[in-house]
This record gives C-alpha cells, sequence and structure tokens, in this order.
C-alpha cells in the first residue's frame, strides 16, 4: 500500500514538472529528466523482450547496469542536442514526434558506439538497440499524450489549483470555429469555462461527441438538456456560441437560452481563452471608431530594457498591463508591488514563462504604499531605476464615500514613492494620472491632482539644483476599455443578464482607449521625458485620446455588438449622476501651454509649479488630517489646494465651453504660462 502511494506520488511529480507547474527555467531539466529515465526503461524493456526473464536472469547485475547507464547518458547527449527537452509538452503533436523519433535514432547509434568501444558490443544482442528505439519512441510519445490527456480531463497535477471553479458551459455548434475553441478549453487546466455538452442544430452529430464532449441535442432541447445536466450536478452557465451565427440565430438562440437561465456569448476570434468569451468584440475601434495609435517598442527599449524596474499597483489593470510590456521589453528586474495578494499572484503567474524565457527576474512584494518604512525597505533592497506608479483608488463614487482613505492612498502614498525613488538615485518616476485631475469635482479626481503637484514641484525643485538625479514625470489620460470599474464590462454583465443597460445621463462623454495602447504611450512619454532638457522639467504629459465618446453610445454599441437592438431587445435606463460624476472629462486645463513631443500621440502640458516647501507644509497637514480621520479638516485642505473643490466635499461644474475645447499647441521655446487651476503659495 505504501509504495503504490510513493508511486503515485512519483507520477504525480513527474507530470507537475514536465506539463507546466515547475518553475519556468527548471521545465526543460525536469522534462530531460523524465525523457533520460523513459530511456533506462526502454533498454530494460528491450532486454526482456530479447531474451525473456531467464536469459535476463543470467546477466550480472553489474553489466545490466552499465549497459543501462550508457543507454540513459547516449539518450541524454542525443535530447539535448535533438533540443527535444525544450519541448512544450501541452502542444506536443506530429512535429514534435518527428523530433523524438530522429533524437531516438541518434541515440542508439551513439549507445552502439560506446558499448563498441566498452566490449566491441559482445554482450548486448545486435537487434536491442533496435528493440530500445522503437520502445522509447512510443514511451515518450505516450507520456506527452497521457499529459495532454490529463490536462483536458482537467486533472490536478500540481499544487496550484485553478484560480477560480471554472463554469459549466453548452457550446453550441458543431462546426470548425467550435472544435477549435473547445479544443482550447480542454487544452487549459486554468481555462474559467468546463464544457459539458455540445448543442448542434443541424442534427447530423447526435449521439456522438466532439473532443471527448458529448453532442447532446439542439437548441429546442435545451430545458431537457439542462434538466438532465442539473441532475448531474453539472448545471450550465453559459451558452458559448459559435461565430457562424447570423443576427436572427443570435436573437432566437439568446430567447432560448434566456428561457433556461443561460447567458450567451460568442467565442473569439482569436483561438485563446479569454475571461468571458467577449474580449474581441469590444475593441477600441468597434466602440470609439477610433484607430488606436500604432506602437513601435524603439522609443522605449532604452527606458526599460536591462534596467531594474518597480511597478506599484502591478496587479491592477494599468499596473498589470505594465507589467507585461515592460517583461516583453527584457528589462533585468521587475520589482512587482501591490497590497491585493491574489492579484499580485495572478500577474506573476501570468507572466513567469516569458520573464523566464527573455532573463527577467520577477519580485512580487506585498506591500501598501501608504507604510513608509515598508515602501522605503524595497526601494532600499532593489534600488530601481525606473519606477511606474499606477497604484491608485480610482472609482468616484468609493472615493466620495471614502475620502480619508482616498487621500491617504492617493496623495501619501504617492508622495511615498517619489521620496523612495529619490532616496535611492532612480533615474525616474512616473505618477499615472487620470482626466479626473483636471477642474476635479470629486475626492478622487482632487487627489490626484494634488498627487500630480507633488511629482511636478518636485521635478522641477531637482532641475534647479543643477545635478542629474531623478527625474519625476506624470503622464494623464482618460477612461481605459476593460479595466476594472470601466462601463464597458459592466454593460457586457448586463446586456448578458437581459437588461436593462444603466446610464448616469445622456449627455456624458468621456475619452477612451484600450489598456495596451494607454500603457504603450505611457512608455513612450516616459522615454520622451527622459530626454527632455532640463528648462523642460515639470511637464505634464498627455495622451491624445481622440474626441471624447457619448457614454449612452458606447451602450448602443454594445448592445449592438452582442446581435441584439438598443431599446428594443435591450432597455437603456438612465440613473442619475453619482456623487462627484462630471458630465465630461478635459484632458488639460484651459490655460496650459501644450508643446509637442517627439513621441507620436503624447502632448506636453506646461504650467508653473508650486514651491516646494510650501506645498510640503500643506501636504504635512493635510496627510496628518487625513491620519487622524478629520475629515472636515482633511477636506478643507483638499479644496484650498484644488480651487474646484468646495469645503463641502461638493465640486464645481467647469465652464461649459471647455466642453470639447483643447489648448492650443504653444510653439518651441513660448513661456510657460500659470494655471488658474493651481494656488499660488508661499516658500
Amino acid at each position: 500500500m505504501l509504495s503504490r502511494s510513493l508511486l503515485r506520488a512519483s507520477v504525480g511529480d513527474v507530470l507537475r514538472g514536465a506539463g507546466g507547474f515547475a518553475p519556468a527555467r527548471s521545465k526543460p531539466l525536469v522534462s530531460l529528466a523524465v525523457d533520460v529515465a523513459l530511456a533506462g526503461l526502454a533498454f530494460m524493456a528491450a532486454m526482456f523482450l530479447r531474451l525473456g526473464a531467464e536469459s535476463l536472469a543470467d546477466w550480472g547485475l553489474a553489466d545490466l547496469g552499465i549497459a543501462a547507464t550508457v543507454a540513459m547518458l547516449t539518450a541524454g547527449v542525443a535530447f539535448l542536442l535533438g533540443r527535444t527537452h525544450t519541448q512544450i509538452w501541452r502542444f506536443a503533436a506530429w512535429r514534435e514526434f518527428g523530433e523524438l523519433a530522429r533524437a531516438v535514432a541518434f541515440a542508439s547509434l551513439l549507445f552502439l558506439i560506446v558499448m563498441f568501444v566498452i566490449d566491441r558490443a559482445a554482450a548486448v544482442p545486435r537487434s536491442v538497440p533496435i528493440i530500445q528505439a522503437l520502445v522509447l519512441v512510443v514511451l515518450l510519445c505516450a507520456a506527452r499524450l497521457t499529459y495532454q490527456a490529463a490536462r483536458r480531463r482537467g486533472l490536478r497535477l500540481g499544487a496550484f489549483e485553478r484560480l477560480a471553479a471554472p463554469s459549466p458551459v453548452l457550446i453550441w455548434g458543431a462546426d470548425r470555429d467550435a472544435a477549435t475553441y473547445l479544443h482550447s478549453l480542454l487544452s487549459d487546466s486554468r481555462a474559467p469555462f468546463q464544457p459539458v455538452g455540445v448543442i448542434d442544430d443541424t442534427g447530423a452529430f447526435h449521439g456522438r461527441n466532439l473532443h471527448g464532449v458529448p453532442v447532446l441535442g439542439t437548441s429546442t432541447d435545451l430545458p431537457a438538456i439542462v434538466a438532465r445536466l442539473g441532475r448531474r450536478g453539472a448545471s450550465p452557465k453559459f451558452l458559448v456560441a459559435s461565430r457562424a451565427l447570423d443576427q436572427r440565430q443570435r436573437r432566437r438562440l439568446l430567447e432560448q437560452a434566456s428561457g433556461v437561465g443561460l447567458g450567451v456569448v460568442q467565442i473569439p476570434r482569436r483561438v485563446e481563452v479569454p475571461t468571458d468569451g467577449l474580449d474581441d468584440l469590444f475593441s477600441v475601434e468597434r466602440i470609439t471608431r477610433r484607430q488606436p495609435i500604432t506602437l513601435d517598442d524603439e522609443s522605449v527599449v532604452g527606458l526599460v530594457v536591462g534596467r531594474r524596474v518597480l511597478v506599484t499597483g502591478a496587479g491592477g489593470s494599468i499596473g498589470s498591463e505594465l507589467v507585461r510590456q515592460i517583461v516583453g521589453l527584457r528589462a533585468a528586474t521587475v520589482v512587482m508591488v501591490d497590497r491585493g495578494e491574489y492579484n499580485l499572484y495572478a500577474i506573476e503567474h501570468e507572466v513567469a514563462a516569458e520573464a523566464g524565457a527573455n532573463g527577467v527576474r520577477l519580485v512580487p512584494r506585498i506591500v501598501d504604499i501608504r507604510d513608509t518604512a515598508a515602501l522605503r525597505r524595497v526601494f532600499a533592497a532593489y534600488r530601481p531605476e525606473v519606477v511606474f506608479h499606477a497604484a491608485a483608488l480610482k472609482h468616484v463614487p468609493l472615493c466620495e464615500l471614502n475620502p480619508v482613505e482616498t487621500i491617504l492612498n492617493n496623495v501619501h502614498g504617492t508622495r511615498n514613492v517619489a521620496d523612495a525613488a529619490a532616496a535611492v538615485g532612480a533615474l525616474a518616476m512616473v505618477h499615472v494620472s487620470t482626466d479626473k485631475a483636471v477642474n476635479p469635482t470629486n475626492m478622487m479626481g482632487a487627489t490626484k491632482r494634488i498627487a500630480e503637484l507633488y511629482c511636478q514641484s518636485l521635478d522641477w525643485a531637482m532641475a534647479r539644483t543643477g545635478v542629474t538625479v531623478t527625474r519625476f514625470m506624470i503622464v494623464r489620460f482618460g477612461n481605459v476599455l476593460g479595466s476594472s470599474g470601466s462601463v464597458v464590462p459592466l454593460f457586457r454583465r448586463q446586456v448578458l443578464a437581459g437588461g436593462p443597460v444603466t446610464v448616469t445621463h445622456a449627455a456624458v462623454t468621456r475619452y477612451f482607449m484600450s489598456i495596451k495602447e494607454a500603457v504603450g504611450l505611457v512608455l513612450r512619454a516616459s522615454a520622451a521625458g527622459l530626454q527632455a532638457e532640463r528648462s523642460d522639467r515639470g511637464r505634464i504629459f498627455v495622451l491624445d485620446m481622440g474626441e471624447p465618446v457619448r457614454i449612452i453610445d458606447v451602450a448602443r454599441q454594445v448592445i449592438r455588438l452582442a446581435g441584439l437592438e438598443p431599446e428594443r431587445d435591450i432597455e437603456i435606463e438612465f440613473t442619475g449622476l453619482r456623487p462627484g460624476e462630471k458630465l465630461y472629462e478635459e484632458l488639460f486645463y484651459p490655460d496650459e501651454a501644450l508643446v509637442p513631443t517627439p513621441a507620436e500621440g503624447v502632448l506636453a502640458a506646461l504650467s508653473q509649479p508650486l514651491p516646494l516647501p510650501g506645498l510640503c507644509r500643506r501636504l504635512d497637514l493635510l496627510i496628518e488630517a487625513a491620519s487622524r480621520h478629520d475629515e472636515a479638516a482633511a477636506r478643507q485642505l483638499v479644496a484650498e489646494l484644488v480651487p474646484s473643490m468646495e469645503a463641502d466635499g461638493k465640486g464645481r461644474e467647469p465652464p461649459a465651453i471647455a466642453v470639447q475645447g483643447r489648448p492650443a499647441l504653444a510653439p518651441q521655446g513660448q513661456p510657460v504660462l500659470a494655471s488658474s487651476g493651481m494656488v499660488r503659495l508661499g516658500a
């Protein structure tokens, strides 16, 4: 009993390592070890098949051990030269099997040569290398196919379980798209969906199966199918539809599915496993009808490659995309700082394989940016050269309800990050800001504006010292599609639930950009900022977001992309503006001077920074008031720093003439203008 348990544990460990749960850099070594062990097993099997049990027993253990060792060593050399250990078992197919066969043939030749040198190959029958080669090819291919089958059936082969329980789903359609998508789901043990059946309206495949998943009937049989699956404890949550559906079929399928409590999602255009099956439908081009700016890596390689980079809020929407792109640009070290354990865990494991391939060291650290001492320790330990500060509280209504936490995180946290970057002599600290920092009427925007003021004044003050020191940059942009708290995921959930889709106000407009595009432009702006002259310090880089888009138009577009008609299939309901929310957002203050930068899609907003000593005194008072939870005093201090905010916490809506306006670009060399959006503080 004990030996059987140990055998199961050993096999499990081997499969875990070879299959993808070992550390990224050790996977090829584990794969090589498994293949070499199989070579030894194949030799013993070949000897048994050739000589039989009685003749094999006449062999001395020492001779048998020497021959088996030679077989394993020569196989290891052949596998290393053939690089079969670098194969990804999960995707091994005929091409990989051919590579294995060639490596095994070479291993057999090496075995004969070595055995000839040892004893002129007198002891080993001539047919053994041939039998061993055939057996070894079978064992190597079988190991990979067994692993693939284990993944398809969702066996837990490692210590890491699924991040969340997968949702049982039905697949509509037995066409090529459905088969390809079904295979992608079955190949990923961490996929969010678990297919439990296929619906085929053609009737051609009833009683058969697709990749092992049974074809259960037609869409008209849905009530009986759902009831039957429910009795088995596998009640489906969604119906995943093939892209072959036309609009009429979509509407009919939605009615049938909603009648049995199923949501309907569509197979994505790309063969991948998205979070909810709809990612590709809601691109920037489709939602905003704006072509995204084409990005290249050349302008940002010098900023990141080979350097130690630290990202705060690394588990958030912007922070995680920063980590992805920085890992792709081959930074030397990426220190990922976040106070949320789950988000940090998720992004670390998402990029671990690419980081290993690129030679990037990943350092996840659970740290609250409000903890000055803890943050300083991280900076001192890893001495980052470039810091991207994306950690922030960003949900406007929640920030209104929690002003003290918002001040401590967005103001005190940003100050901590900036001061820590300066203390270790970082090349640059990049503060990721928002259009809500312009004429803010809510606590979230006001605290982000104060954070801008501090970074801008610190950059200006350091430039005046005449010493090459840390560069502090601010990058300001609007909403990003698909980020946490964005309207598009909300609209998608509401459409899947059958509506209504809720919009706060018919006139609300926002700027939109994809997360990938926004982060790419943040990197581009940062690279441009590092090259700026000392006289150009204190700039705020603003991403070109295009024209603002009405939220109601976004809602209608989301409904149409789901194959439905607004107001007819899905109602749109107006709920009223939330606390602190504005009808529109702006990217610039009216009198900020704009200067074009060499980076396409990036402008520089110039304004007179505040004197740093006076600003620091005000920040000390603000942080102290927030720390003792004196909300009234904290609001008063915020209002003194940000004129568009009232001491009672209510913001003043800026003049309507600025809704669509943008300041004219200032010619090169134009004097910096002072912004009326800032209060003058004495030094």
